[in-house]
């Protein structure tokens, strides 16, 4: 079944979809959509995005550990960089 809506486009450039393509396609208000050029118009597909931690796994399960040693707890260090040579010596 084919859905086909017309929208205004506003003066900022932005469109609404509209609720029934937002419920098919499972969009809500905190949703991402990729917008793609074609040569008949657009094609827009639902995304999701995830962060990407600047830690790898091994990084993190060290500093849940110093998170919950009472001798680390509390700790600062001046610079991120100082702070990932200390997790890279444990």
């Amino acid at each position: 079944m084919k859905t086909e809506e017309i929208v205004k486009v506003s003066t900022n450039g932005q469109i609404t979809i509209p609720f029934k393509i937002r419920k098919k396609l499972h969009l809500d208000e905190y949703s991402f959509v990729s917008i793609i050029p074609t040569k008949d118009g657009a094609f827009i597909c639902p995304v999701e995005i995830k962060s990407k931690s600047p830690y790898t796994k091994e990084e993190l399960q060290k500093i849940e550990k110093l998170a919950h040693d009472e001798n680390t707890r509390g700790k600062v260090f001046p610079s991120a960089k100082e702070a990932m040579n200390h997790l890279k010596s444990l």
